[in-house]
């Protein structure tokens, strides 16, 4: 940028020094006596204009109660460049304003540092003997030395149709973008924008000399900005004509297009709400449906309970063995009926002989009764399974009801199988 700091687009003096690194001027150190400045390269030619920079002023005084400290600082703006003297580091007899931040007490009364903004044809006379009360136009005071933050400056300045200008200054003591006023002042002359000449704008700090303070103080500046109102109007007016050509086109557009774009927003938003309206009333009945179901299982459960009862683990154990015992029973009359249809077809070829048919006819009722006797067996096992149901249902160790079902199922289908595979049906069969 034009107005950054550097040494293409500013040029110092004296003591001052630049650190590219840091893009910083050092006006000057702590050394008593030095002076430094600093000026831009090219003029200044606005009549409304926001300008910042930063400050940074470090010394070993206090700057209350002793005089360990330097003079100050000035920011000018000038018909020209002004030369070196004693007003912070640069002539009194300036053409233009200058803000001065005073940092040595010269009138005693204990009121340093103060910032105040004065201005001067290029003929007044400087009183700093009085820390310029007489000649300045408005000020503050500021702590600005010695702060663990830089130290931000804004200065605003515009004109009236009458050429008069208003400048209004700031400060942001913690360096948080947060600025409060410093002064406000109407009636300021400034020619910078509308002679050709334009003007300068210079910084400046000296030190005292070593008869009145042993250590002065390091003044430093940087992040130098400077906006061009007029400029910034400018934008801001073409934004608005191009927002008010765009409205124009739109009211040019088709009449239904139009009522479409104006009740787009209502109708998108009825849409949604009906939408929304849907989803919430298939919830609420998804919820419904599964509360009915809910209830009405646990209603069941509830009557399961109160009619069998509660079932223990042990109940299930013996319940299970019952179980086991008739499937074993089962298996035990299925070998002895696979082994009464092995026998069917030598029947036949016996029954020449009278011996071999008596032979054939003790066996199957030996078969016979083995086979009523595990039947027997088997609907005994089946009667102590119901009765270990019975037992298991007023027992207090409760277990699920439709395991309870499950069991009673089992027992009931392998009795039924016991019972269609019995001996009486098997040899009335075999005798047909």
């Amino acid at each position: 940028m034009k107005w950054d700091f550097g040494k293409d687009n500013w040029k110092s003096f004296g003591d001052t020094s630049w650190n590219e690194h840091a893009k910083t001027y050092t006006l000057v150190d702590e050394a008593p006596e030095h002076n430094g400045r600093v000026w831009s390269r090219r003029k200044f030619k606005r009549t409304s204009w926001v300008m910042e920079w930063a400050l940074k002023v470090k010394g070993e005084g206090t700057g209350v109660t002793d005089n360990l400290v330097g003079s100050g600082i000035a920011l000018w703006i000038t018909t020209g460049r002004e030369k070196p003297g004693g007003l912070y580091g640069s002539t009194d007899k300036f053409n233009g304003v200058g803000i001065f931040f005073d940092s040595f007490d010269n009138d005693d009364k204990k009121d340093n540092p103060i910032i105040m903004g004065a201005e001067n044809n290029g003929s007044m006379q400087f009183h700093p003997e009085t820390d310029h009360r007489e000649d300045r136009f408005g000020g503050c005071r500021a702590k600005y030395r010695n702060r663990g933050t830089l130290v931000r400056v804004k200065i605003k300045y515009t004109t009236d149709e009458e050429g008069l200008g208003h400048m209004q200054m700031w400060l942001s003591m913690k360096d948080d973008h947060h600025f409060d006023v410093c002064f406000a002042k109407d009636g300021i002359k400034l020619n910078c924008g509308t002679s050709k000449s334009g003007c300068r704008i210079g910084f400046s700090a000296s030190n005292m000399p070593k008869s009145d303070a042993k250590h002065g103080d390091m003044v430093s500046i940087s992040d130098f900005k400077l906006w061009d109102l007029s400029e910034q109007e400018q934008v801001a007016t073409r934004r608005a004509l191009a927002e008010r050509d765009l409205a124009k086109k739109r009211n040019e557009l088709h009449p239904e297009l139009q009522e479409f774009l104006g009740n787009y927003d209502s109708n998108t938003k009825s849409e949604i709400d009906k939408l929304i309206q849907s989803v919430v009333e298939e919830v609420s009945r998804d919820r419904m449906s599964k509360h009915n179901e809910f209830q009405d299982l646990h209603k069941r459960l509830n009557e399961t309970l109160a009619l069998k009862g509660p079932i223990t683990r042990n109940d299930v154990k013996n319940l299970l063995a019952s179980v086991k015992e008739v499937q074993n029973l089962a298996r035990t009359a299925s070998q002895r009926l696979q082994e009464l249809r092995a026998g069917t077809p030598g029947m036949a070829a016996l029954t020449q002989s009278w011996g071999s048919t008596l032979m054939s006819l003790d066996r199957k009722k030996s078969i016979t009764r083995e086979i009523e006797d595990l039947h027997v067996t088997a609907r005994r096992g089946h009667a102590n399974s119901a009765r270990s149901l019975q037992e298991a249902a007023a027992s207090a160790e409760t277990y699920g009801w439709i395991f309870y079902v499950v069991c009673v199922q089992v027992v009931v289908v392998v009795g039924l199988l016991a019972y269609k595979q019995s001996p009486k049906q098997q040899v009335k069969t075999h005798c047909v």
